[in-house]
């Protein structure tokens, strides 16, 4: 079988549409007969970039004040900020209209402003980023054995879509009157966010007994600290109450006012009570995308350290054994992973999954 693809400009009629660009008579077309036998089947799916789309802009700006408090000792604050405009983005400009009492999935595409098309996705410059941050770092350069580098950032970041949209834009945006519909906390967006490393190289206790020396000498202990705050979640409604039909980037639940956040609950409670407040949230009413704002609930967040702890065993010069044991999650805390956010699901609000529990390994490397 052999197929091939055209992108027809301006066509005349739907039902033939051959005697438009790109065949301007010159090209290979099909012959009469077949123009009756082989008409173009509709409805069938659109896409489409928009010819008024601006290129992306990006602006980036910051300011950094460093100081050193030691030889071994600086502190660096900063401020970063960027702004993105005409980012690329999509809408389903052909969604079915709905009429109060009279649509039904069945009739969807009777009610799509063009019948004669599904879907008709329309790619543009429609997105819109920002990103704020505060940034500290401190960092002790190596001195008496010890070295270490410490940062810490206070960011918010908004946006319209936080996907990678790819060739075709996605159906990014759920409401097509509207991309700002959309626009909420970035996927992304962590408020706090700590990292620590320090480096810390023991004694070799030269003056020492060899044996003690051997043994408790010369040992490396390192460490990486992880302090975050959870990611934005949005309550989801799977069902396609806005009968507008599939691939409108997402319905979400309504939202009826009430706090979501929830208190004196334990860990073990989020697999049974739910990890918010439920009841703040229900199906969407009929012919509407939900009212629940984009990302507007926040998740768990995320603490974890790993331990290295490792010593080299000298046999004599050129040779030597490394003993090295590390510990991931070494205080085996448990990471919450995210509750379930369709509204339309059983377990709406609950936490099943976890991070990974505290894990050991050992290594011993002979050196020649």
């Amino acid at each position: 079988m052999v197929g091939a693809t055209y992108q027809v400009q301006n066509p005349p009629n739907m039902v033939w549409p051959y005697d438009a660009p790109p065949f301007n008579g010159t090209e290979p077309i099909p012959t009469p007969p077949a123009r009756v036998d082989s008409p173009v089947l509709t409805p069938f799916g659109g896409w489409m970039y928009d010819p008024r789309t601006k290129g992306p802009n990006t602006w980036q700006w910051s300011l950094t004040v460093e100081r050193s408090l030691t030889n071994s000792l600086l502190v660096r604050a900063g401020y970063v900020g960027t702004r993105g405009i005409h980012l690329q983005d999509g809408m389903n400009t052909n969604l079915a209209v709905y009429i109060p009492g009279a649509s039904t999935s069945a009739n969807r595409q009777q009610r799509r402003p063009d019948p004669n098309f599904t879907s008709f996705h329309v790619t543009g410059g429609y997105g819109d980023s920002r990103y704020n941050a505060l940034q500290i770092t401190v960092e002790q350069r190596y001195s008496d054995g010890l070295s270490f580098l410490g940062s810490y950032t206070f960011s918010r970041s908004v946006d319209t879509n936080s996907a990678n949209l790819g060739w075709a834009g996605g159906f990014g945006t759920q409401d097509p009157r509207g991309p700002t519909y959309n626009k909420g906390l970035s996927d992304f967006d962590r408020t706090h966010v700590v990292s620590l490393a320090p480096v810390w190289d023991l004694p070799r206790l030269t003056g020492h007994h060899p044996a003690v020396k051997a043994i408790l000498g010369g040992w490396q202990m390192s460490s990486i600290v992880q302090l975050r705050s959870g990611h934005p979640l949005t309550p989801t409604d799977s069902g396609d109450r806005s009968l507008a039909g599939p691939w409108v980037g997402g319905q979400r639940a309504d939202y009826n006012g009430q706090d979501w956040r929830v208190s004196g609950r334990d860990r073990p409670a989020y697999q049974t009570q739910g990890y918010f407040n439920q009841a703040a949230f229900a199906n969407a009413a009929l012919g509407t995308f939900g009212n629940a704002g984009r990302n507007i609930i926040r998740g768990a967040g995320f603490a974890n350290v790993d331990f290295m702890v490792a010593k080299n065993f000298i046999i004599r010069e050129g040779i030597r054994f490394q003993f090295r044991s590390e510990y991931f999650n070494f205080t085996n805390r448990v990471n919450l992973g995210d509750p379930v956010m369709d509204v339309n699901n059983a377990n709406f609000g609950k936490i099943f999954t976890a991070g990974d529990p505290r894990i050991l390994q050992f290594g011993l490397k002979f050196e020649f």
